[in-house]
Formats: C-alpha cells, structure tokens, sequence
C-alpha cells in the first residue's frame, strides 16, 4: 500500500495551501480504492479543521465525520441531500473531504459532491474513488491515480495480516497461503474476507476450504467478491462464504486439481 500512498501523496500536494485540489482514486472493483482512500485519510485527516470520509450518502451515522462538524450536523434540522446539509458548515474551512463510490449507484450524487468543492476554505483537499476515470472525468476530476492489482509480495502480505496478524505465513502455511492468494486474485477485499476466514483455523480447515473454493472456482471467486463495500460489511459476507465452502464435501467436482 505505501507505493499507492505516495503517488496520491504526490497528486494531492499537500504542501500547496492556495488552491483547493480534487484528486480522484480509480480502478477495477475489489482492488483496493477504500484501502487506500482510508488510508490516506487517517494519515492526514487530524491536519484539517473538518475532516468527512462519506461511504453512505443515506446515514449521516454510517460516515466518518469530525466531532466537531457532527455535532453541528446532529443539532440541527438538516437536508436530506448530504451535500447541502454538510455545505454551509464548510465554507471557507479547511476541510479533508473524501466521497467513496457513491457515485457508482448515483450519478447525480457526484456532481453534488463536486458543488461543494468551490465553496471550500484553501488548501482543501477532496478524494473521490470510482470504478471508471470517465466518470471523473465527467465531473471536471483533472487529477486522478489508476490503482491496479496488487503485486503478488503485497498480495501475500496483506493476506498474511489477515489470516496469521502477521505479514508471513507461518512455517507449515506456506503453500496454502500461496493457494490462497492465487485464488483471491491477488484483490484486497477477495483476500480480507479469505484471510478472515480461515484465521485462527487449524491445517484441516484450510486444506478442506481451499478444496472446496479451487473445485468450484468460478462460484467461490463470486462469492468473495461479492464483498465490495465498507468494513461493516464482512462479518455477513464472511458468514456467506463460510456457510459455502461447508457445503457437503461430496459435492466437489471430479476435476479439483492442486494448484500447487
């Protein structure tokens, strides 16, 4: 993740205090954006006077938003637009605004992110992600990061962290977590969700889950990723995937084979 952190770091600018700066995260779903946009907001968010990271338009509760601009917002009587609502207290501050993908659903709801840009204090900065650059684009987003796979050492780290807290599979886990990652695809929120299942399992467990994904690869890989969303997201997902790779053992496909 630092190498994606530093070119964001270098389209930002933070040391430019003069101008507000839009600076837009795209890429294929699952391969990092939120990561990497959370990120960068808890490395930087403490140096701005209002700091918002909105993941639900819809409830004001499920972002992450500075007490201090909370509590104007639960004090009074506010839009149902979060834009507008969030707006008159922005003005002129500087602020650390990130909109992650919702745009992917609405549209409309970018270009109101975008309103708000103008009305920011200099030396603000605003962070969108969007699975397409034509959509930021769209929206007059000059400078944007394509964030592509991750390589396969960052790969098996951050499974690593996941499955083991620690960025190395253990001796013995080896092979399973090379099996693992070849399987996620080598895309963040494939390998949290896997990481996060099979930790704190025992050998038995991770030879008979990895079987079972590899034997119907193409249902298994569409379970993972149907993980694309926020943090909140994963214990129900997790469940899904669970309730999945322990299905009956007799339903495996004749033609499993060992990646490995």
């Amino acid at each position: 993740m630092y190498r994606h952190k530093t070119a964001v770091y270098a389209l930002l600018d933070l040391e430019s205090k003069d101008t507000v700066r839009t600076v837009g995260i795209w890429g294929e779903h699952g391969v990092g954006k939120t990561t990497l946009a959370e990120c960068v907001f808890d490395d930087i968010s403490l140096h701005f006077q209002h700091h918002c990271f909105l993941s639900n338009v819809n409830n004001i509760y499920q972002n992450r938003i500075s007490p201090s601009l909370l509590k104007h917002l639960t004090s009074k009587k506010c839009s149902d637009n979060i834009f507008d609502a969030i707006k008159p207290f922005l003005v002129n501050r500087h602020v650390l605004l990130v909109i992650d993908g919702v745009h992917d659903t609405n549209h409309e709801q970018l270009k109101d992110a975008m309103k708000v840009a103008p009305w920011l204090g200099p030396g603000s900065r605003v962070i969108m992600t969007s699975w397409a650059d034509y959509k930021l684009n769209s929206c007059g987003v000059k400078y944007m990061y394509h964030m592509e796979s991750l390589r396969y050492e960052e790969a098996l780290q951050l499974f690593s962290l996941c499955a083991f807290k620690m960025p190395y599979p253990p001796v013995g886990f080896e092979g399973f977590s090379i099996r693992a990652v070849h399987f996620a695809g080598r895309l963040p929120l494939a390998l949290k969700v896997l990481g996060s299942l099979l930790f704190d399992k025992d050998e038995e467990r991770w030879k008979t889950t990895l079987r079972k994904l590899e034997a119907s690869q193409d249902n298994g890989s569409r379970q993972i990723s149907k993980y694309n969303g926020a943090g909140e997201y994963l214990p129900r997902r997790q469940i899904e995937l669970e309730q999945y790779v322990r299905a009956d053992e007799e339903e495996h496909s004749a033609s499993y084979h060992m990646l490995l």
